[in-house]
């Protein structure tokens, strides 16, 4: 499940992997055309996250505003969103985060100082 702050601090998603009740101030978004895959919604939150510039305590990420929102995603050559492409990228991301965890573990056990 996805939720999205529209209120407060706007535009800021949150990928939950359980289900869950959220605030007034949280939308719960859902893939109209896809399953949730917990891949491609945390890619989604990142791309909620590069919108964040836009809205400010002027200029907030009402509803009606998201309704309208546009999202900048990879398509395939038929112009549908690549949702492989989008799980495939979020795992890639998780695994070079999970390399660089080894290496910080790996390092501290060895004494050295280490440089991410």
């Amino acid at each position: 499940m996805l939720g999205v702050n529209y209120n407060g601090a706007s535009c800021i998603a949150f990928y939950h992997p359980y289900g869950c009740i959220f605030t007034d101030d949280v939308k719960r978004l859902h893939l109209k055309n896809h399953i949730d895959d917990k891949y491609v919604l945390l890619f989604f939150t990142s791309i909620f996250a590069m919108q964040r510039v836009k809205y400010s305590y002027g200029y907030k990420f009402k509803e009606k505003r998201m309704h309208r929102q546009k999202l900048m995603l990879p398509v395939t050559d038929a112009g549908d969103p690549d949702y492989e492409y989008m799980e495939q990228y979020a795992k890639n991301m998780m695994w070079r985060k999970y390399e660089q965890y080894l290496a910080f573990i790996d390092c501290q056990s060895a004494g050295e100082e280490v440089t991410l």
